[in-house]
């Protein structure tokens, strides 16, 4: 079996045009809400991306398990902002743009690493157990670049992440002989 990645984009593509004008301009009560959100529209894009004969479950699960994992990233990012903060201090009032930079690689890093894991035990477990960290890795690049020329603009840089976590998964599998055929039968 196949994740189909052109279908994978497709759907990413309407799910980015959903994040930027529907779920983007909200204020949200709770800070990791819309993470959550986030990180189960990226799952249903590469849960519908899977051929048909996987089980709705499964599907469910693993959706779920994303928006639980998106959410938990936020608060491991803002935990580890507040240690990295100890040793090195910025300022708001200084640099708010590098302390913006900082806090955003940290929420991704977790996320993309937590997520890669999820998307290697539920669907490609011939991944690597270093892929997940090189996933996690051009993530936070990308977040850092995105932040150092896009400023503040949050509705965009999940969309970067969602694209940036995709297209390196795509080259993993790729790189990898039948890693993407790797989709268990017996795990429908």
């Amino acid at each position: 079996m196949r994740i189909w990645f052109l279908r994978h984009l497709v759907l990413l593509e309407c799910a980015a045009i959903l994040q930027v004008t529907v779920l983007g301009p909200r204020d949200w009560a709770v800070p990791s809400l819309p993470l959550a959100l986030q990180g189960a529209l990226h799952a249903l894009a590469l849960v519908g991306a899977l051929p048909g004969t996987r089980s709705l479950a499964r599907r469910a699960l693993f959706v779920l398990g994303a928006a639980l994992l998106a959410g938990a990233s936020f608060y491991a990012g803002v935990w580890l902002d507040s240690r990295v903060d100890h040793l090195w201090h910025l300022s708001p009032l200084d640099d708010f743009s590098a302390l913006y930079r900082r806090s955003v690689a940290l929420i991704a890093a977790p996320g993309a690493l937590t997520y890669g894991f999820l998307v290697r035990a539920f669907w490609v477990p011939k991944l690597k157990r270093t892929d997940p960290l090189l996933i996690a890795s051009a993530c936070t690049a990308v977040m850092i670049l995105a932040t150092a020329t896009l400023g503040e603009k949050q509705d965009w840089l999940i969309v970067l992440w969602w694209f940036s976590f995709s297209a390196l998964l795509y080259a993993l599998c790729r790189r990898r002989a039948g890693v993407d055929d790797a989709v268990l039968e017996h795990r429908a």
